[in-house]
C-alpha cells in the first residue's frame, strides 16, 4: 500500500510539473507556432495532391483535342486533293502550358518516370502545333504567290508538297500522342519512355 501511495505521489508531481511546463508563455507560443506550421504543411500537401490529380484530366482533354485536330487536318487534305484548294485553317492549340504550370507547382510530388512521360507528351504536342502553324504560313504564302505570279509559278508546287508532308507528319504524330497519352492514363510510364515508335506504324491507322 505504501509503494502504491509513493507511485501515485510521483505521478501527481509529474503531472503538476508538466502542466507548469505547458503554462510557460514561451513554450505555449512555440507549440502554437509549430501547430500553425504543421497545418500549413498539411494544407499545402492536400492542395498539391489535388493539383496532381488534375494532370490526367488535362491529358485526357488533349486526347479529345488531338482527335478533333486529326479530323480537321484530314478535311484540309481532302480539300487539297479533291478541289485543289489551299485554304489556311488555324487550329486550337494544345493546353501544354496548363500542364507545365501544374507540373512545376507539384514537381516534388511526381515520380521521375511520370514527369519524363509527361514532358515527352508535351514535347510532341508542341511540335505538332508548330508543324500545323508552319503549314498555315505556307498556305498563306501559296495564296500570295498565286495572286502575284499566277497558278503556274513553279514554287507553288513545292509549297503544296511541303504542306501535304506537314499534314501527313502531323497526323502520324497525333496518332502517336494518342497512344502515349493512353499509356500515361494507364500509368505505364516505362512503356512510354522505352517504346520504339515508327512513323509508318501510324500512317494507315
Amino acid at each position: 500500500m505504501f509503494m502504491f501511495q509513493q507511485f501515485a505521489f510521483l505521478i501527481l508531481n509529474n503531472v503538476e510539473v508538466n502542466m507548469k511546463f505547458f503554462e510557460n508563455p514561451s513554450v505555449s507560443a512555440f507549440i502554437g507556432a509549430l501547430s500553425a506550421f504543421l497545418l500549413v504543411l498539411l494544407i499545402d500537401w492536400i492542395r498539391k495532391l489535388k493539383r496532381v490529380r488534375i494532370i490526367p484530366q488535362l491529358v485526357k482533354m488533349n486526347i479529345d483535342i488531338v482527335s478533333q485536330k486529326i479530323d480537321a487536318v484530314k478535311n484540309c487534305q481532302n480539300t487539297i486533293s479533291k478541289r485543289r484548294e489551299f485554304l489556311p485553317t488555324p487550329l486550337m492549340k494544345f493546353s501544354t502550358k496548363d500542364i507545365k504550370k501544374i507540373e512545376s507547382e507539384v514537381l516534388d510530388q511526381l515520380k521521375p518516370e511520370l514527369k519524363l512521360s509527361l514532358d515527352s507528351i508535351c514535347y510532341f504536342l508542341d511540335e505538332i502545333d508548330s508543324m500545323l502553324d508552319d503549314a498555315v504560313k505556307k498556305i498563306y504564302e501559296h495564296q500570295r504567290i498565286k495572286a502575284e505570279k499566277g497558278d503556274k509559278y513553279p514554287l507553288l508546287r513545292e509549297l503544296e508538297k511541303q504542306v501535304t508532308n506537314d499534314y501527313n507528319d502531323s497526323i502520324s504524330n497525333m496518332k502517336r500522342v494518342i497512344d502515349m497519352s493512353n499509356l500515361f492514363l494507364e500509368k505505364k510510364y516505362d512503356e512510354i519512355l522505352n517504346k520504339k515508335y515508327k512513323k509508318e506504324d501510324f500512317n494507315l491507322m
